[in-house]
């Protein structure tokens, strides 16, 4: 069985940081990263950064972000039709982020 990861994390300090939490996190573990894409806040939405998630086939998602882009991730990867793993930080926690999700769209996420 294949495990991989792919990472979509802000390109400021605090994805940077979590980036390197996960890479540490996953040493030894057999587990390997697919690819990562980064996003601005800035930018409308993450749907090209997951497309290009998705086509490395991934296990997993690990979502380095918070607030809309949380919603806007996951929105991504269930209209995609890619059924990964989905983790991400306790930015993307609040009921609030969760409700901007489209329906199902956050079930059976795992929050660390």
């Amino acid at each position: 069985m294949r495990r991989t990861v792919a990472i979509l994390r802000h390109t400021a300090a605090q994805g940077v940081g979590t980036l390197n939490a996960w890479t540490a996190a996953l040493k030894g573990t057999g587990i390997t990263i697919a690819k990562v894409e980064t996003f601005e806040n800035t930018d409308p939405n993450v749907n090209s950064q997951v497309t290009s998630l998705k086509a490395t086939g991934a296990d997993a998602f690990l979502g380095g972000m918070t607030g809309p882009k949380c919603a806007q991730a996951w929105n991504a990867i269930k209209k995609s039709g890619w059924h990964p793993l989905v983790v991400v930080g306790y930015g993307c926690q609040s009921r609030s982020t969760l409700g901007l999700s489209d329906p199902g769209a956050a079930d059976g996420l795992i929050s660390v």
